[in-house]
């Protein structure tokens, strides 16, 4: 029996284009020769799925699964370092939902800012190599792979005691660094490349990632009151201010193209 593997992710009304592309993108470049399923965690009031949006999603993927989750934890609101709640942040907690996923052998996780432009496969056999290791690139959680030894009630019930006593810095990816270290193992940049860091780009990238809060994403692009300052020719991104957000400069036009590339494939084939 060949091993199961999961990719998993959390979503929410607001990020439904980006959820629509990120999996029609796995789809596309994890290949054939090793099933797997993927599932999206949701929660009704910190990061809530409306039916309609779940029915776009089956529209790409039939047999995509919906877990709702329900704990109190989430509904805490985890301060930043300031004192703050930090806004936003709760849906992040929603990636703790993977270490009660006991009938697999490896999940991957993913961020639903990220976009698959070459052939994944090799991340569905990472798990299986490696049971005891938590892999990730750079300390970040936008993309990580758990293997079976790490998959347990045990590892959930700890982190979710955490949320509440979190300064919010990071926010799951903090719990998960500080709780985890000890399991980390490597994963390579090419899988989970910022379009930001135009510098690190390589021929050999495999996924994108569009991280942090302060960076567009490809599909609050449209309708930006700031359009016009879009694509400048800068070796950085267009910083507008600490509310609005870095804007995309020249150099990650070609990512954003392809982004919209991938979204213009699904209304093509897919009518959504």
């Amino acid at each position: 029996m060949k091993p199961k593997v999961l990719f998993a992710t959390s979503i929410n009304d607001d990020y439904i284009e980006g959820a629509l592309v990120m999996i029609y993108s796995i789809m596309k470049h994890a290949g054939q020769s090793q099933p797997y399923d993927i599932k999206c965690y949701y929660h009704d009031i910190v990061s809530p799925l409306s039916e309609e949006n779940q029915l776009k999603l089956k529209a790409i993927c039939p047999n995509i699964k919906f877990h709702k989750a329900t704990r109190q934890e989430y509904l805490i609101g985890p301060k930043d370092e300031n004192g703050r709640t930090a806004e936003n942040s709760q849906p992040c907690y929603l990636s703790f939902e993977l270490f009660r996923e006991h009938a697999y052998d490896s999940i991957i996780w993913f961020d639903i800012d990220m976009l698959c432009i070459n052939d994944i496969s090799e991340l569905l056999e990472i798990g299986i190599q490696r049971p005891n290791q938590l892999c990730l690139w750079n300390l970040n959680t936008g993309l990580f792979i758990v293997g079976k030894e790490l998959i347990k009630e045990s590892i959930f019930e700890h982190l979710m005691s955490k949320i509440q006593f979190h300064d919010g810095r990071f926010m799951n990816q903090g719990i998960i660094r500080n709780e985890l270290a000890a399991q980390f193992g490597p994963l390579e940049f090419k899988y989970n490349a910022y379009p930001f860091w135009n510098t690190k780009m390589s021929d050999d990238v495999r996924v994108l990632h569009w991280a942090w809060f302060n960076n567009y994403k490809p599909w609050q692009l449209e309708g930006s009151e700031y359009e016009d300052q879009l694509w400048q020719e800068s070796d950085k991104n267009i910083k507008i201010s600490t509310e609005v957000g870095n804007l995309p400069s020249a150099n990650d036009k070609k990512y954003f193209d392809m982004w919209f590339d991938y979204r213009k494939e699904i209304t093509d084939n897919y009518g959504v």
